[in-house]
């Protein structure tokens, strides 16, 4: 019986919005130079509330974040599985505990820029609405 479950929410969700929903993830993004070098890294966590095929992943952010958005390229395989455990997060002195995944970028946007203004990355309510 799971088996044909799995078959037909495959059909009619084949990009398995299921497996994403409510779902935490910590992202961790890293902005390098011209040269490629590392400037600073930033990292935030919330819960998936978007993934659709062909649409940008939405993530309502929590913690230091809370009260903005992020919103990442519909690429699943970008996400990986988090081990159990404790994650440190540097850029924000907080630390969460057992995510349901972990996702990585790398941004060239010039250095000092204020990531709260980049365009699509981090957005407030009023910016979906």
């Amino acid at each position: 019986m799971r088996a044909l479950l799995h078959w037909w929410l495959g059909l009619v969700d084949p990009f398995g919005r299921a497996r994403w929903a409510n779902k935490v993830v910590l992202i961790g993004l890293t902005e390098v130079d011209s040269d490629n070098q590392p400037l600073r890294q930033v990292q935030a966590w919330g819960r998936i509330v978007n993934a659709m095929r062909g649409h940008n992943f939405l993530i309502e952010l929590d913690g230091h974040w809370k009260g903005y958005f992020c919103s990442l390229p519909p690429d699943p395989n970008r996400f990986r599985i988090a081990p159990p455990g404790d994650y440190a997060l540097k850029s924000t002195g907080e630390m969460l505990r057992d995510p349901d995944f972990t996702t990585t970028w790398i941004s060239d946007l010039d250095s000092g820029a204020d990531l709260e203004k980049v365009p699509g990355l981090f957005l407030t309510a009023e910016d979906l609405a």
